[in-house]
């Protein structure tokens, strides 16, 4: 019997066919998008990816401090394997946590999945609050990035409520029985992990710095492309286009965030000020950049399945 695709997998590869579609009819017989995108230094390309992947280091080095705190041991290489199998699947896969659920399951009885789930998901905290404060800090130095402010501050608090209810809402022991009661338990025994870094300050100190250095990674990177275009816009404005254009990346109604962000970079630069085709082409650099290395990471996954033990 074959197997159908979820509705909501086609549904969002239609929003994703959609707004690249859209972007494509605009754009693709725009004569200056076209001189800007094919003006594109190749050094400048490469230089942006190499930046990625040093940021890709600092979060698999983040991974392995927060499993320590958790009590897990994981060999650093054996986590940077991990990451770079995890960001194929991050955009291969019809979500952007499709490639936490590879990671996790790379560990397999290494450690339980509350305890890897939860500091997968100390990392998304740690790592989306680097982003809103950078974006919320540089928006405040200009006038024009008064639209990229407003939705960078509904993201926070969005955030905050978000963390609020993680943390502060009681949670009672699940009595029930099957399926339910499992995944009730799991959800639980995942949110206690989370609260437990609390008590790992060294831990969460180190993942911050970490994470904020994964986040300045993808500026610079996206910074490098804008300079091989010819300069889009400069550095202290993509400081706060960038981290807004990553959050409503998240936003999960597309293939991977496969439209939302290109359209991101169309809206948000152009709302600032900014070319908007001159924008298109740095948001199609990126994705450039972010198909290439992804790429690499599944050439670790074809040489070193997930599953295979460590030695």
């Amino acid at each position: 019997m074959s197997r159908r695709w979820p509705w909501s997998t086609v549904g969002k590869l239609a929003v994703s066919a959609a707004l690249i579609g859209f972007l494509g009819v605009r754009y693709g017989g725009d004569p200056a998008f076209r001189r800007t995108l094919g003006e594109l230094d190749l050094r400048a390309f490469f230089a942006a990816e190499a930046v990625v992947a040093g940021g890709l280091f600092l979060s698999a080095l983040r991974w392995k401090i927060l499993l320590r705190a958790a009590g897990v041991s994981l060999g650093f290489w054996r986590s940077l394997r991990l990451y770079l199998v995890g960001y194929f699947f991050n955009f291969f896969l019809p979500t952007t946590v499709g490639g936490d659920v590879v990671r996790a399951m790379g560990l397999g009885s290494r450690a339980s999945l509350p305890v890897v789930g939860g500091s997968i998901v100390v990392e998304r905290i740690l790592g989306f609050g680097c982003l809103l404060v950078i974006g919320i800090l540089a928006s405040f130095g200009l006038p024009s990035l008064a639209v990229a402010r407003g939705v960078l501050l509904l993201s926070a608090a969005l955030y905050v409520g978000g963390l609020a209810l993680i943390l502060l809402v009681p949670l009672p022991p699940v009595d029930r029985g099957g399926w339910t009661g499992r995944i009730l338990g799991g959800l639980r025994r995942t949110a206690l992990e989370i609260r437990s870094y609390g008590f790992h300050g060294a831990a969460l100190g180190g993942g911050l710095l970490l994470s904020l250095g994964w986040q300045l990674s993808l500026v610079a990177a996206n910074a490098i492309l804008s300079r091989g275009l010819g300069g889009v816009a400069p550095l202290k404005s993509l400081l706060a286009l960038i981290p807004v254009v990553q959050a409503i990346t998240m936003i999960p109604v597309s293939f991977g965030g496969l439209g939302i962000r290109e359209v991101g970079y169309e809206y948000f630069f152009r709302s600032s000020g900014f070319d908007p085709a001159g924008a298109v082409a740095l948001g199609v650099g990126w994705l450039g950049v972010t198909i290439a290395l992804a790429l690499k990471g599944g050439l670790v996954y074809l040489t070193s399945p997930v599953g295979e033990r460590e030695a």
